[in-house]
């Protein structure tokens, strides 16, 4: 049935075979060799099922035949890796369909791409939407959407730019694949659906906003647990039922039960409300992302000791190979990246103006100097005051930038050595010489190619 999702030329016949063969698994292998064979071009779909059949490969067999055609055309190199935590043929048939499909849609998009377009992907819906087209609009790119229906936006100001509006999760299968350039998502969804090794790069790690944590939860009532080791225990025994594992991140639980060697346990596939997974039976535990902490509690479950798989917050990634063979592109992330990069830094900042007395300006450097949060980032701006009939007043205007944290602090230092009508004014960017991040960029990606 998956096959005949993405095939118009799957025979009945050949349906109603393969429902015969379910048990052995061969349906799963037939329609993943026709959804290869019938999207992504694979010579004969009738070959490929004979010969994975002989092979005894069944759907892992065909399930991989439809991911290396994939590869083949998109590099979707992390799905043969997915499709290794699943046993379960149904879900094997699935993921080869999709790999398929998407080889054909991704092909045909970048065939459809006008020359000398740049795509930007952000969230569409939800805080993470919000939070990203203000963090644009802050650092002076605004995101303009003529129909609240639509889902593709421009950039104001830069016309070679459209932005994408999708879901987080497709954010990151999409600058994997290409489809998108740049793409604003989790370091959770980057982590779990691409490869940061190969197609996928971090400009900037950490934007400020979605934190989060990807863990493990457990019942309350397990009143003995309290520790991961004491989790995996629980179904170690010898003929223990396998631990079921309800989650979405694949991948990353089973990075984490490799690295504990337990190898007892099976996933539980489900789109959302895990939490209520355990208390309806289908699940022993889930692996899902964790804020606050106040759901898992609501729905009667705890985190445990270690039970941390990964941190995640909101970043900015790129598709590699595009950032090697565009330099628009690497001209854009440049600028995108650096313009976050100070504005993030003023977020702690304000900048302080006050007039202050003295004989000269080395004597109000010396003022200022002997209180520690009075010397600025890199020291006061100090500048003669000009009174209305231009003579000499004795008094200075002193400028400097103090963290947030200490503005109160310093309005009293100022107060006490002499200053007076101190003014607060919010930053906006705060730019440095160069930017650490760009600069690490340009090392690791941009260089090899020769771009820069």
């Amino acid at each position: 049935k998956i096959g005949n999702l993405f095939t118009s030329e799957f025979e009945q016949e050949t349906l109603v075979a393969a429902a015969a063969m379910v048990r052995r698994g061969e349906c799963a292998a037939r329609g993943a060799a026709f959804a290869g064979s019938e999207v992504v071009g694979v010579r004969s779909a009738r070959a490929i099922h004979r010969a994975w059949c002989r092979r005894r490969a069944g759907a892992a067999g065909a399930a991989a035949i439809a991911t290396a055609t994939a590869r083949k055309r998109v590099g979707l190199r992390s799905i043969e890796n997915d499709m290794r935590t699943h046993a379960e043929p149904w879900y094997l048939l699935r993921m080869a369909a999709e790999a398929s499909e998407t080889a054909a849609i991704v092909a045909d998009v970048r065939d459809a791409r006008p020359s000398g377009v740049l795509r930007i992907a952000i969230p569409s819906k939800g805080g993470m939407a919000d939070e990203t087209r203000k963090l644009l609009k802050d650092i002076g790119l605004e995101v303009v959407l003529s129909n609240p229906r639509q889902y593709v936006a421009v950039l104001r100001g830069f016309e070679s730019v459209e932005v994408w509006l999708q879901r987080p999760a497709d954010i990151a299968r999409k600058v994997a694949t290409g489809e998108v350039d740049l793409g604003f998502t989790g370091r959770d969804l980057t982590a779990e659906y691409s490869d940061p090794q190969e197609e996928v790069v971090e400009v900037h790690d950490d934007l400020n906003f979605g934190a989060c944590r990807l863990g493990l939860g457990v019942p309350m009532s397990w009143h003995d647990v309290h520790t991961v080791n004491d989790v995996l225990s629980r179904f170690s025994a010898e003929q223990s039922p396998p631990l079921r594992v309800a989650t979405k991140f694949t991948r990353q639980a089973k990075a984490f039960f490799d690295k504990h060697n337990f190898e007892n346990y099976r996933f539980v596939l489900m789109d959302g409300a895990l939490e209520a997974s355990t208390q309806m039976g289908t699940a022993d535990v889930i692996v899902d992302l964790i804020s606050s902490g106040v759901t898992l509690r609501e729905n009667l479950l705890k985190e445990v000791e270690h039970g941390t798989l990964l941190q995640s917050t909101m970043q900015l990634v790129a598709n590699r190979t595009a950032l090697k063979e565009n330099r628009e592109l690497g001209a854009l992330t440049r600028e995108l990246l650096e313009r976050i990069e100070a504005h993030l830094k003023a977020l702690d900042q304000y900048n302080l103006i006050a007039n202050i007395r003295g004989t000269s300006p080395g004597e109000v450097a010396r003022k200022l100097s002997r209180a520690v949060v009075l010397r600025g980032m890199d020291g006061p701006t100090i500048s003669t005051v000009i009174p209305p009939r231009s003579e000499e007043s004795g008094m200075y205007a002193i400028g400097l930038i103090v963290p947030k944290s200490q503005l109160y602090q310093a309005v009293d230092e100022l107060r006490r050595i002499g200053g007076s009508g101190v003014c607060v004014l919010p930053v906006t960017f705060v730019f440095e010489r160069e930017s650490k991040r760009w600069m690490k960029l340009r090392r690791e990606v941009l260089e090899q190619s020769g771009l820069v």
